[in-house]
Formats: structure tokens, C-alpha cells, sequence
């Protein structure tokens, strides 16, 4: 979310305005026919990110941030009521969002009782590996 967040205010720079609602985040992928001609559009995005789910993000512009524009991801079950504030969903403005830990953070956490089967699993090796070398006389 937060290189969504860069392209948008890079966008902001050369433009000299956030993107409409209406052009959305398409239009760091592709110049919007209302772009000011006299400005110049760099390709920010070859395709738009998607979220830990494989959606796409989701903008708000104007919204009622501090920064002019929000982003949200509807999480998991792919859905929002409530743009961006269901409790499944991940936003740009929420304090509570933007302190969880990323799906990659959940995904990179093993299963409980991981490490504890790993260590059994490696002690039953090794009793199999001492049991292969004392039968072959080693």
C-alpha cells in the first residue's frame, strides 16, 4: 500500500492534482484523458499491485484524511461495507490498519508447535542415520 501511496503523490507532483475518483489508480498505469496536456505523465505501474488476496486496491479521492486520498485493501473475504473500514480490511488511514502486521508478516510465521515438530523430526533422522551406520558395522 505504501508504493500505492508514492505513486499517487508522485502523481500529485507532476499533475498538479491528486487522480479523480473517476480515473482512480489506473492512472498511474495509464495517462487519463483528462491528464493536463502541458504537464508531463510518467508510467508509474506496468499493472497496479494487488493486495495479500490478489485484489486490487481500492482509492478514495477526495477522503477525509490528512493526507487527501485514501487506499484500502477489503482483506480477506474480498469485500467492504463500509470502504475501507470493515474490520477485515486493511486502509492507508485507520491507525488501527496500519499498525497490523502485513499478510507476508503472517505468512512468514510458522505454524504453531512448528519448531517443536522440526526438532523431533531431526532427533528421529539422526536416530535413523546412528541406527543405518551401526547395522553396517560403521
Amino acid at each position: 500500500m505504501a508504493l500505492l501511496s508514492a505513486g499517487v503523490r508522485t502523481f500529485e507532483q507532476h499533475a498538479g492534482r491528486l487522480p479523480a475518483e473517476g480515473e482512480g489508480l489506473a492512472a498511474l498505469v495509464e495517462r487519463p484523458a483528462t491528464y493536463p496536456v502541458d504537464k508531463p505523465w510518467i508510467q508509474l505501474f506496468d499493472e497496479l499491485p494487488v493486495d495479500p488476496w490478489g485484489k486490487h486496491y481500492r482509492y478514495l479521492c477526495p477522503a477525509e484524511t490528512d493526507v487527501g486520498f485514501g487506499l484500502y485493501s477489503t482483506g480477506p473475504d474480498g469485500a467492504s461495507l463500509s470502504a475501507g473500514n470493515d474490520p477485515d480490511d486493511w486502509n492507508s488511514w485507520s491507525k488501527d490498519h496500519r499498525g497490523r502486521k502485513t499478510m507476508a508478516y503472517y505468512l512468514a510465521l510458522p505454524p504453531k508447535g512448528f519448531y517443536l515438530a522440526l526438532a523431533l523430526l531431526v532427533l528421529a533422522f539422526r536416530h535413523v542415520v546412528r541406527g543405518h551406520r551401526h547395522a553396517a558395522g560403521g
